[in-house]
């Protein structure tokens, strides 16, 4: 009992640390991460979250909140902060809770958190504390309660937190009336349960056991991202190397993005968003999904890079001249080498765009995916010492 208090207490500290000291990005699905940005690029931002690195393109970024924004003192705080006004407060409570979560003890969260329900409120300390709610209505078998908040979450709330409510009644939908555990979408509790779970999920009130409702959730994500049409094996069988070699020789130099321009676009876009619903529902289940979506997209890009190189590299022998009688290159000469430069320059960069998106996937998994990552960096190192040369000699006047 000691070590499990222990437990809570530290997670009381974790929470009430993370909740304080954090940057958070609003996304233009109105969800927010919460996390530490480490790396802020033209094109995407990195955030360091408690489920792991995070990385987001700008053009799905709505603003972004930094932990020194938030203490600045009152009334030099900038427009996008006001509602964090309250927000130590209600943190503070809900980590209070949380740690009284932790512990079993569900029968003294409601009082401590129901006077700080607001229907209104549409901050990040608010839905934290719906949440919450919500989770110990449903120990607590008060799952009338429960299901009116969810209610209320998926009419009028944000769309991350709509998705997340409505895998929960989707279960408690499918498992009326007595809300023991029986089926989760079109899988009965034998195809995912073990035994003795079994067992227990038959019982009345089996939902307001924290495991069993964790299972069932579980099991919802996993038949989302199984999915035969949106999988990862799905974007795999769609991906022909031949195809996407074509894509990227005729993807316009001033291409901003290169997703845009794979003919798997699509299949990519349903698989994130498979992943982002999953990852709505329950933070942090689907990673293994994520890395090897990112495994899936940089060992296509990386065989393709290497093809590119090759005829990038070979395809622009310098051209052979001869100058004056001093060494020095003719008037006709000098232009011929500057054209030169900037056809190689304007031909380089689709590859390059390339390189860096590769990069951009892999950054997030550095570990998992570290190979791959050396491999593709070796290219890029390549890549960009033949530019650094031909920049140098841009300016040149002799042979």
């Amino acid at each position: 009992m000691a070590g499990r208090n222990a437990v809570a207490l530290g997670l009381f500290i974790l929470l009430t640390v993370t909740v304080a000291r954090a940057d958070s990005i609003l996304l233009d699905d109105g969800t927010t991460v919460e996390g530490t940005i480490v790396r802020e690029g033209q094109t995407t931002v990195v955030i360091q979250t408690q489920f792991g690195r995070k990385t987001f393109p700008l053009r799905r970024i709505k603003s972004i909140v930094r932990d020194a924004d938030r203490r600045l003192p009152r009334g030099v705080l900038p427009d996008a902060v006001r509602h964090f006004d309250n927000f130590d407060r209600i943190s503070r409570e809900c980590a209070n809770a949380e740690a009284l979560y932790a512990l079993e003890k569900y029968d003294g969260i409601p009082a401590r958190l129901e006077p700080y329900l607001d229907p209104d409120d549409k901050s990040d300390g608010q839905y934290r504390l719906r949440w919450l709610m919500i989770e110990t209505y449903g120990r607590l078998a008060q799952f009338d309660k429960a299901i009116e908040m969810l209610k209320a979450i998926e009419a009028d709330g944000r769309e991350r937190d709509k998705i997340r409510a409505r895998a929960h009644l989707d279960i408690f939908d499918q498992n009326p009336p007595d809300r023991s555990l029986r089926r989760v979408n079109r899988k009965v509790t034998r195809k995912f349960l073990e035994r003795e779970d079994r067992i227990r999920a038959k019982e009345p009130n089996a939902l307001a056991d924290r495991d069993l409702m964790r299972a069932a959730l579980e099991e919802y994500c996993y038949q989302i991202l199984s999915d035969e049409e949106v999988s990862i094996r799905a974007l795999r069988e769609s991906m022909d190397r031949s195809a996407t070699l074509e894509a990227l020789r005729e993807m316009p130099h001033l291409t901003a993005n290169v997703e845009d321009c794979l003919p798997f676009a699509k299949d990519v876009a349903e698989v994130e968003a498979s992943l982002q619903k999953v990852d709505a529902i329950l933070p942090g289940y689907a990673r293994a999904y994520d890395i090897e979506l990112a495994r899936a997209l940089v060992e296509e890009l990386y065989e393709v890079l290497n093809v590119l190189f090759t005829e990038t590299v070979d395809g622009y022998p310098e051209p052979t001249m001869s100058g004056d009688e001093r060494g020095f290159l003719t008037k006709e000469e000098r232009e011929q080498w500057r054209e030169y430069c900037t056809d190689f320059e304007r031909a380089i960069r689709p590859l390059l765009r390339t390189a860096e998106y590769v990069q951009e996937k892999i950054a997030p998994y550095p570990d998992n995916l570290r190979l791959l990552n050396q491999a593709c960096n070796d290219i890029l190192t390549q890549l960009e010492q033949v530019r650094s040369t031909i920049n140098r000699k841009k300016g040149r006047t002799r042979v």
